[in-house]
This record gives structure tokens, sequence and C-alpha cells, in this order.
């Protein structure tokens, strides 16, 4: 398990330099069409577009899982898991696989019009051809776009870049959690196969990731 969560570490920031504290990264997308979800600027928890009755209360559970997989904010790009890039409009791609063969799982940069957005992950021994691509269903998301308009990327309406200490106002108590009171993580697990892992850098929410296999 150690070695899966480090692996999914690693491909959260391999694309993006941010181990290293070097970024790549510096546009991206300012809009889409159907898929499009504005993120609300001015704070660091906002309604949910499609259920604004919804609120969180420090309690995690499989009703709020559900709710944070359908409202995955990529700076304007709307993701709701699970997916496939058929699900996208025209502009998103998946490029550059990349294969951790021990752990039989392949991550692949997901773009819009050539611009970084994040990892989308796979669990298989192989790279999914094109046609694939567009059927198969992604098993999970990792989220590190670098150092620019960081605040427009969001998972059930929480941001990157807030405070750590915003995770258990919203959510409540980790699952699990590493964490030497400036860097670590945070995970949130309904299973084995379901989970969310904030990872944490000098106090902030540092990436995102989240696996639905």
């Amino acid at each position: 398990m150690k070695r899966k969560i480090l692996c999914l570490f690693i491909c959260s920031l391999m694309l993006t330099g941010s181990i290293c504290g070097c970024e790549s990264k510096n546009d991206k997308p300012s809009s889409s069409s159907e898929v499009v979800s504005t993120v609300d600027e001015s704070s660091e928890i906002t309604e949910n577009k499609n259920d604004e009755s919804f609120e969180y209360n420090g309690t995690f559970n499989e009703e709020v899982f559900r709710h944070i997989i359908q409202d995955i904010n990529l700076k304007g790009v709307k993701v709701s898991m699970p997916c496939t890039l058929a699900d996208f409009e025209n502009g998103v791609t998946i490029k550059d696989p990349f294969l951790f063969k021990e752990d039989s799982m392949v991550t692949y940069s997901l773009s819009y019009n050539n611009t970084h957005l994040a990892e989308v992950l796979y669990y298989s021994d192989r790279e999914l051809t094109d046609a694939e691509l567009l059927e198969i269903e992604f098993s999970g998301i990792s989220i590190s776009p670098g150092l620019f308009d960081r605040d427009k990327f969001s998972v059930g309406s929480i941001k990157l870049d807030s405070d750590y200490t915003l995770l258990e106002d919203v959510l409540g108590n980790p699952t699990k959690a590493e964490f030497d009171g400036s860097d670590g993580y945070y995970k949130y697990s309904l299973s084995e196969k379901e989970y969310l892992i904030f990872y944490i850098r000098d106090k902030k929410i540092n990436s995102i990731t989240i696996d639905i296999k």
C-alpha cells in the first residue's frame, strides 16, 4: 500500500516538476463549452453547481465521496468520475503515457489545447490504444497543475493551495494521515479501492489524487 501511495504521489508531481520546485506550465485553458463549471475564486468552499443544497459538515461518507467525484474542476474543465476521453469536448487530449510496471498502472497527461491539467490513472500492464482511451473508464485522476492559476483547480469545491486545516473542517478526521506539521498527506477512504488523498506541502494542499478503481 505504501508503494502504491508513493506511485500516486510521484505521478501527481512528475509531469510538473513540483518536487524540485520547478514549473513548466505557464498557460492554462480559460474556457470550455458544455463541460465548463466556473470556480468561485472568492472563497475556498463553494456551492456545487448541480446541487446547491449540499453542505459539507465535517463528515466523510459515501454520499460525500460521490458528490466530490462529480465535482472536479480543472480551470473551467468539469470532470465527473468515472469518465473516458469520449466524455470530454474537443481540445481535451490524453498523451505522454507512463507505465508503472510493478504496479500495473499507467498514467496519461490530461491536457486542454495542449496545456497540462492533470494525470489520469488506469490500472493496466499496457498502454491503451486511442480507441480504448475513448471507451475505457479511467480509474482515477491526480491533480498537480504547477504554480499557475492553482486556485482554479478544485475537487468538491476544495481548492488547491487551501490551508490543510480546511480538510478537517469539510471532511472531518482523515482515515489515515502522515503529516509532520508542515508536509505529508491526508487520506479519506471508503475502501481500498475508493479514496481521496490530499498531499500537503508547507501546510497547503499541494496536489490531490482521486481513486475509484
